[in-house]
């Protein structure tokens, strides 16, 4: 039995050489040399010629000594195990999203009567666009932290900056806000935004922030 390789194929099916004796397919089998008519091609020793690819599970019959009522087994095809199932990990629970975080509401100490927690007119239109904002993200809380700059005694300033807070928070509650979605706490002159030792450091630092936290459902 004679191997030959690719390239020679139609040189081989031209030959004159090979004997007439030969098997007629429907399709070219795999692994063997066939003519132009789809006939396996044979030598003059009447073996059928393969092809480089040629292995004996190829074996069709009338060839390489296999009748028409058997044919050489091909091995059973190995079985992949199934993929194990891959188990998601929960993800984790998303945090609070804040949404003023990095430019808070901000209401100056300007806009209330000097030592007291009475909101002036001027700072009206600034809350109303805060209830405004309230009403479009019903998801959201508001937390209102007080500030004061630091004259006076410690506990005084924290004092009227809980005032000023729930000041502020009294006037949106009174425009539609639900209270259970705004905190409020005082800060006294604790996280200064400007100069104490300046007339308009301390005017910065009196001051209202009105920041905005996204609720998530738990």
């Amino acid at each position: 039995m004679k191997t030959i390789s690719v390239a020679l194929y139609s040189c081989i099916a031209l030959s004159a050489m090979f004997s007439t004796q030969a098997i007629s397919a429907t399709s070219a089998p795999d692994g063997y040399v066939v003519n132009s008519s789809g006939v396996i091609v044979r030598d003059n020793y009447g073996d059928c010629w393969h092809t480089g690819s040629w292995t004996p599970a190829m074996a069709v019959p009338g060839c390489d000594g296999v009748t028409a009522s058997e044919r050489v087994a091909a091995p059973p095809k190995a079985v992949a195990p199934a993929p194990a199932p891959v188990v998601a990990e929960a993800a984790p629970a998303p945090g609070p999203k804040t949404i003023f975080t990095d430019k808070p509401i901000t209401i100056e100490g300007a806009n209330f009567a000097s030592g007291s927690a009475i909101l002036k007119p001027a700072a009206f239109r600034q809350l109303d666009t805060v209830v405004e904002f309230a009403a479009k993200y019903k998801e959201a809380n508001l937390a209102i932290v007080g500030y004061t700059d630091n004259r006076g005694s410690e506990a005084a300033n924290q004092t009227l900056s809980a005032q000023r807070a729930e000041a502020v928070k009294a006037y949106l509650v009174n425009k539609g806000v639900d209270a259970g979605r705004i905190s409020t706490s005082g800060k006294g002159s604790a996280n200064p935004v400007g100069d104490n030792n300046t007339a308009a450091g301390r005017a910065q630092n009196r001051r209202v922030e009105i920041n905005s936290v996204e609720r998530v459902a738990q």
